[in-house]
């Protein structure tokens, strides 16, 4: 729980329609990112009636647990070496929840981990660097999502070559 607001998967038993929808926003729950087969991020703000769930079809309500939430790579601490800059500190990308705003997540994640990058912002993505021995307890913060180290930098091929790209001019 982060401000008042928890932040769960919901699952339902069969897909939700805009009416189920609406029942759900006005009883404090707001439905975000879908999920195949029936689930959804939501984020809850307000104590709820648990008779909401039986009227909209809801078959479990779960958190996601830290290491659900990494990248394989960073799960079975296979660091990519890319993504290393300083010793002992990654560079990784982080998805949060769109039920806070980019302004808090920005806020808080500031106090605590270096920002190398905000250009994806309003996409809920953040680039961290972070001590690699702090990775869980990123991932254990409520509305944080995803988390996976950053790509490897761009490689260019066939700079200025013309033969054999297999390129057509129209």
């Amino acid at each position: 729980q982060l401000q008042g607001k928890v932040f769960r998967i919901i699952q339902f038993t069969h897909p939700v329609t805009e009416a189920q929808k609406q029942q759900l926003s006005a009883s404090g729950i707001e439905l975000f990112d879908y999920i195949p087969d029936n689930a959804y991020t939501p984020v809850i703000t307000k104590n709820i009636d648990p008779s909401i769930f039986e009227k909209t079809g809801v078959h479990s309500i779960s958190e996601l647990a830290p290491q659900d939430k990494l990248g394989i790579r960073l799960l079975q601490n296979r660091i990519p070496a890319w993504s290393v800059k300083r010793s002992n500190a990654v560079d990784v990308i982080v998805h949060f929840s769109k039920g806070i705003s980019t302004e808090e997540a920005w806020t808080f994640l500031s106090k605590q981990y270096e920002l190398i990058d905000q250009s994806w912002i309003n996409y809920h993505f953040i680039t961290l660097r972070i001590e690699q021995n702090k990775i869980d307890e990123l991932a254990a913060v409520p509305f944080i999502e995803y988390i996976e180290p950053v790509p490897p930098a761009p490689k260019t091929f066939n700079y200025l070559m013309r033969a054999n790209t297999r390129a057509n001019v129209l």
